[in-house]
């Protein structure tokens, strides 16, 4: 799924400039967290979506190791939302 234009400055879904692919924290703000999970479940489903209309036979490869893999990003947003809500918690993520 291709990131669409109004996302490409979100800090949690853009490719970081940082090694390893460290996210850029000290970017992020609390507006960039509900389109970022919306993007994310969207991606999610795209995932799944693409196994689900696999037309080969069902494999453990082709099934059971690409479900594993789905989600990660919105996994790697979870994370960073509750980092935040441990360390940077207001009101508008307790919401």
């Amino acid at each position: 799924m291709t990131l669409p234009a109004e996302l490409s400055s979100n800090p949690l879904l853009r490719p970081s400039p940082l090694r390893r692919g460290a996210l850029p924290l000290n970017e992020v703000k609390t507006a960039h967290f509900l389109p970022a999970v919306k993007y994310g479940i969207a991606v999610l489903r795209e995932e799944i979506n693409a196994i689900r209309d696999n037309p080969e036979a069902p494999t453990f490869a082709n099934t059971v190791e690409k479900l594993e893999r789905a989600g990660k990003l919105l996994e790697q947003v979870g994370a960073v939302f509750t980092l935040f809500g441990l360390s940077k918690s207001s009101g508008v993520l307790r919401r």
